[in-house]
């Protein structure tokens, strides 16, 4: 593979700087965890398969550790880019035997060349690449940079959107934790152009703000989740768990959701819409009754379900009559969010 084969993480801090760089511009500065934009200070390189696992580069070692066969522990294939919080979160647990390990992994591996292909061309390449990159990087903590960003970054912009419009964009993030239902459960809404235009539109049609509609769809999406929870659990084995157990409705413990897009479309009087977002998190449930599978022929224990992945809700509105969040209907599909039963308690 020639000097791309070269490109990975390692002790040059010049090189990791720029290896950061570009998993964090495939990735569009989003954490791989929690999917949420962040600042790009605020991105830390992090190894799926963990450099502490692997005490050898052994053939066997490397396929005890869950890395794919050829891949080194620093190469592009293993990184991606987590915020500070939830590599804090995240601490040295093994998250390798996990179905969320085995969607990052994918996740990483396809863009692999991609990240080499930006690394080479700031390395090798033109001059502006590398100008470009370290504007990208500045630290906008820093009063002096900050000023200068605000005063020549504008000018930046205007060059880009008179060569495509369409790509001049950017997100925010607002976040609502709904603590004080009793839930352990964070929302955010993640508001790129679409996203603002939509949220316009309810103001201007029903002056409902959308994060108010999205806290709604958070209730119906979480008992969603409930209930799918609920039947993986039952789901295991050759006769259906709650024939064999008592188990207890699932309870979320620790859940985030993010609302990451939205369609809108005018029908029959109606507007439609579509909202899109990603679910991560886990919920628990009690399951207690004899079971040959646990050690001493029965079972007392919390069995943990982790639930991450994509999921899509709808709703439809007259336009003539007044929207009130509480009394939408939803409709929901959360096929694309995958449930990992941890029987291991």
């Amino acid at each position: 593979m020639g000097k791309e084969a070269l490109i990975r993480y390692g002790s040059d801090s010049n090189a990791n700087a720029l290896l950061r760089s570009a998993l964090a511009q495939v990735s569009g500065l989003r954490c791989y965890s929690c999917t949420e934009p962040k600042p790009f200070p605020d991105l830390q390189i992090d190894h799926l398969v963990p450099r502490s696992t692997l005490s050898t580069n052994s053939v066997a070692h490397a396929e005890a550790s869950r890395l794919p066969v050829g891949v080194h522990v620093d190469d592009p294939e293993n990184l991606a880019v987590i915020c500070g919080r939830c590599n804090r979160l995240k601490s040295d647990k093994d998250f390798r035997n996990s179905l969320a390990f085995e969607m990052h992994q994918k996740e990483a591996a396809q863009r692999a060349d991609q990240v080499r292909k930006i690394v080479a061309t700031v390395r090798d390449g033109h001059k502006l690449a590398s100008q470009l990159v370290s504007a990208a990087q500045a630290d906008l903590a820093d009063g002096e940079a900050r000023a200068l960003f605000i005063e020549f970054a504008p000018a930046v912009v205007q060059r880009l959107a008179g060569l495509d419009e369409a790509s001049v964009d950017f997100v925010t993030v607002e976040t609502a934790l709904r603590a004080e239902r009793g839930l352990p459960l964070d929302v955010r809404l993640v508001l790129d152009n679409r996203l603002r235009f939509v949220r316009g539109l309810a103001s201007t049609l029903w002056s409902v703000d959308l994060f108010d509609i999205v806290r709604e769809a958070a209730e119906y999406v979480v008992s969603a989740l409930t209930d799918r929870a609920g039947l993986a659990i039952d789901d295991h084995g050759e006769q259906p768990v709650s024939a064999r157990l008592d188990v207890s409705p699932p309870d979320v413990m620790d859940l985030e959701l993010t609302f990451s897009s939205a369609e809108v479309q005018r029908h029959d009087g109606k507007m439609n819409f579509v909202l899109k977002g990603e679910a991560d998190g886990w919920l628990t449930a009690h399951v207690v009754g004899y079971d040959p599978r646990a050690l001493s022929g029965y079972r007392d224990s919390l069995t943990d379900v982790w639930v991450f992945g994509q999921f899509e809700l709808w709703f439809a509105h007259p336009l003539d009559q007044p929207l009130e969040p509480h009394g939408l209907n939803f409709g929901a599909n959360l096929d694309a969010v995958a449930c990992d039963v941890d029987w291991s308690s």
